[in-house]
């Protein structure tokens, strides 16, 4: 099971997230070869569990569309 969650703070400004990945451990697996000489089962059970926070802050305010340039700039080109 992978989820995770998301709150906006101080008018959107901060970010908090939680984020997480096989929370009850269940992403095991599990081979099984066979020939007529050797028979091999492999089970893997390696923590495959994560967790990670994350802090996004936004700094500044809303970008400028840019100057508009006169004819007489456009011209020079």
């Amino acid at each position: 099971m992978d989820g995770g969650f998301k709150k906006s703070l101080l008018q959107g400004k901060l970010d908090l997230k939680v984020s997480f990945s096989d929370l009850f451990h269940t992403n095991r697996t599990f081979r099984k070869s066979l020939s007529k000489l050797v028979e091999n089962e492999r089970r893997n059970a390696s923590d495959s569990r994560w967790i990670a926070f994350t802090f996004q802050y936004q700094m500044g305010g809303k970008l400028s569309a840019g100057k508009v340039r006169s004819s007489e700039e456009l011209r020079r080109f």
